[in-house]
């Protein structure tokens, strides 16, 4: 009988055996070179950023003046910062960040006392603002491409991005046209240093606040205003030279993967680290739980470069959007993928609509360039480059464009994206804009006499 029962105990245990040693040989490493890849180019581009983000000269976010304020906590950030105070003040009168649109007009002939002293606390620190905007890149020195690395304060970074847009619609009211819209391609600017050195999130944050500058651009600069060919032409290349790399996705699928990665090398030293998700899965008391997980994330996220380098396409696998106990036990799937696989197919739509945004706006820039420097509008925008303005040579962006000139005025329409859209409008209705036409897929710019 005893020995009966210990065949029986050795049984299971045996059985336990074997089925524990079909769950962690599976699923077998695939993708090798395309996994070794990702980890190359991610470091590369970051020893790149890391010789940059040392040299104020170039990054930003070391700007002594709002390095308190938009610094990581815990490091560079202090709650009381000056630039911090004026900035939160003076997004009471910025519309992007109000309730409802701001007469600024309408407070300046009041001499309102509370805009009046937000208003020269922002006139005070844009000086710097501008300066940190316009650098090349926004980002920490020596970040580390892990879980616990400390981003930049991106609140407070998308708060001083609308304080501009505030401060722009301020100088239009006064008049100050060509100044608001500088102030204006600088938040653009600013969004685009942001690409590129702190991971995904931080990638598409950036975008935002690119958008945020777009917005206002459209929003607050009449395409008709009186203003000198150079600064037009300036305006135009600006935002041309941010559109966002067209490898942005690639990369940032790339960058998730070294992050994976150095993330389980972190936990294993640190488990304190550890979400509870994957904490408290059954399983991650085996031992090799964090192998096999990385394998599944690995598998999974090769697979979507190689599908999104073979079609263009994103579409995420059904065992990880409706897995199935089998897909669990066999690594179709796995805890870490579920938590860390973003929708990058829908990042990737996102980021072509504001793409073809920020391409319209500097194309429509370019037209009011020509116009200023050749005293009539272009007949075509082939003309634009001839003359020595700034235009995309992007052939897939150009056939996005609808060009129709009739004397002294022309239209400019340009379809971001397909009916039905996918997107909500970027483009609220904040600001009256006679000379710009949105919809859910397109922009429409209309040329008419210059005001003078």
């Amino acid at each position: 009988m005893r020995k009966k029962f210990v065949l029986s105990l050795f049984g299971v245990f045996a059985a336990l055996a074997v089925l524990y040693g079909i769950w962690w040989l599976l699923p077998r490493e695939r993708n090798a070179d395309v996994v070794t890849d990702a980890y190359r180019a991610t470091n590369e581009w970051l020893e790149k950023s890391h010789s940059l983000a040392e040299d104020p000269g170039k990054n930003g976010f070391i700007n002594p003046t709002f390095l308190p304020y938009w610094g990581r906590k815990g490091i560079e950030h202090k709650e009381d910062s000056e630039a911090g105070e004026i900035v939160v003040a003076w997004q009471n009168y910025s519309t992007p960040s109000a309730d409802s649109t701001v007469d600024h007009k309408a407070l300046l002939e009041q001499k309102d006392e509370g805009y009046t002293k937000a208003l020269d606390g922002m006139k005070k620190v844009a000086p710097d603002l501008r300066e940190a905007m316009d650098k090349s890149l926004f980002a920490p020195p020596k970040f580390e491409l892990r879980a616990d690395a400390v981003i930049p304060n991106l609140i407070a970074a998308r708060a001083c991005a609308q304080a501009m847009v505030g401060l722009a619609e301020s100088e239009v009211a006064q008049g100050e046209v060509e100044q608001a819209a500088e102030d204006l391609v600088s938040v653009v600017s600013f969004g685009a240093g942001l690409i590129g050195h702190c991971g995904f999130m931080v990638d598409m944050v950036g975008v935002g606040i690119e958008d945020i500058g777009v917005n206002g651009f459209n929003g607050l600069i009449d395409i008709n205003s009186n203003l000198p060919a150079d600064t037009w032409k300036s305006l135009s290349q600006k935002m041309l030279n941010c559109e966002p790399p067209k490898e942005m996705i690639l990369r940032a699928m790339q960058s998730e993967m070294l992050f994976c990665h150095n993330s389980i090398e972190y936990f294993k030293e640190n488990p304190d680290w550890i979400s509870e998700e994957i904490k408290y899965s059954p399983f991650a008391a085996l031992p090799g739980f964090f192998s096999r997980e990385e394998r599944i994330y690995n598998n999974v996220m090769s697979d979507l470069i190689l599908q999104y380098q073979g079609k263009g396409t994103l579409d995420l696998p059904k065992e990880l959007l409706e897995p199935s106990n089998t897909d669990w036990f066999t690594g179709r799937t796995g805890s870490l993928t579920g938590l860390m696989v973003q929708d990058f197919g829908r990042s990737k739509g996102r980021l072509e609509v504001s793409r073809k945004r920020l391409i319209a706006t500097s194309t429509a820039a370019g037209i009011a360039a020509y116009r200023a420097q050749e005293g009539k509008l272009p007949e075509t925008l082939a003309q634009l480059p001839e003359a020595g303005i700034p235009l995309t040579d992007d052939k897939e962006w150009l056939s996005t464009m609808e060009y129709e000139a009739r004397g002294d005025s022309a239209t400019l329409k340009v379809r971001i994206q397909d009916s039905p859209a996918e997107f909500a409008p970027l483009m609220r209705g904040d600001w009256e804009h006679p000379w710009l036409e949105t919809t859910n897929e397109h922009l429409t710019y209309s040329f008419g006499p210059v005001k003078k």
